[in-house]
């Protein structure tokens, strides 16, 4: 098993306790990210600490995280990666 290369924070600053959509728990994880750009498709972030609820997947962010993906995503990418593309109408 492969170790983590970014563990998850231990104390909880202001995800809520229960889901706003479903009311199930919110537990804390790291997740990847994306957020549609309009030159480029697509930028990815991976190793995001959020809090997860368990029952639905609804994501909550901290807001020194958001912050820090504000100020990320606004500065040149760590990589870059060209990622294969499947067209489901085509070949039918």
């Amino acid at each position: 098993m492969s170790q983590k290369l970014f563990e998850p924070p231990k104390v909880k600053k202001t995800y809520p306790r229960r889901c706003a959509i479903c009311a199930g728990p919110i537990e804390e994880t790291v997740v990847t990210l994306s957020f549609p750009d309009g030159s480029s498709g697509v930028k990815i972030v991976h190793q995001v600490p959020a809090g997860v609820c368990s029952s639905c997947g609804e994501e909550y962010l901290a807001a020194d995280v958001a912050e820090r993906l504000e100020r990320l995503l606004n500065s040149p990418p760590h990589d870059e990666v060209k990622s294969p593309v499947w067209k489901y109408a085509a070949n039918l």
